[in-house]
């Protein structure tokens, strides 16, 4: 049971990997481009990423989002290909090449004070809002400028008959989207980390 109880806890914890699990409370030395650098090739290649990927690519053949891929096995790992591009090259822009060259910070910082309403409200705020460098709030240009390039970049590796601007604009939206759920679990998950192990 123990056994059990620390691999659902090592599992957890790599969706939502302990590098973002700053505190907004404790100043922080501000990150190095090599770091910056790091934060998104880890997130990257986490084997969670894998994962998402993977489930990314299930719903995206079963909705036949781009009959272009084709059916079967070989469009499956189309998909499943194109999943994972979107997630890097998101992580890339987002983590590493706006941030370094606007000098802010990747990292989620943790609110973890007040009700469930402020918190998740907090969450779903640094879409827009990130910390710079230099530990003041900015405008978060990394993160919705970074995914509207990527969303962008994408057109190169979907189906010709895929790439539009609506299409562009909904990719931009969903990876928005599926941020602001993430952030919502990098917030509460310490706190369920608490609950289910004690710790």
């Amino acid at each position: 049971m123990r056994a059990a109880r620390a691999s659902l806890r090592n599992a957890c914890s790599r969706l939502t990997p302990p590098r973002q699990h700053s505190c907004l409370f404790h100043p922080l030395e501000p990150l190095t481009p090599h770091a910056k650098f790091k934060v998104a090739v880890d997130d990257s290649f986490d084997p969670s990423a894998f994962l998402v990927a993977g489930v990314f690519a299930g719903m995206s053949l079963a909705q036949r989002q781009y009959p272009g891929f084709g059916y079967g096995a070989s469009a499956l790992g189309k998909y499943y290909g194109a999943a994972f591009a979107d997630q890097a090259i998101g992580n890339m822009m987002t983590e590493s090449l706006f941030p370094i060259a606007l000098h802010q910070d990747p990292r989620y910082f943790v609110k973890s004070k007040g009700g469930f309403w402020n918190r998740t409200g907090y969450a779903i705020s640094r879409e827009v809002i990130t910390r710079a460098d230099d530990g003041r709030n900015h405008f978060n240009t990394s993160e919705l400028v970074g995914n509207a390039v990527a969303a962008g970049i994408s057109n190169v590796y979907y189906p010709a008959s895929g790439r539009s601007y609506g299409n562009t604009a909904d990719k931009w939206g969903q990876q928005i989207g599926f941020d602001a759920f993430f952030n919502i679990m990098k917030e509460f998950w310490p706190d369920v980390r608490v609950k289910l192990f004690g710790q």
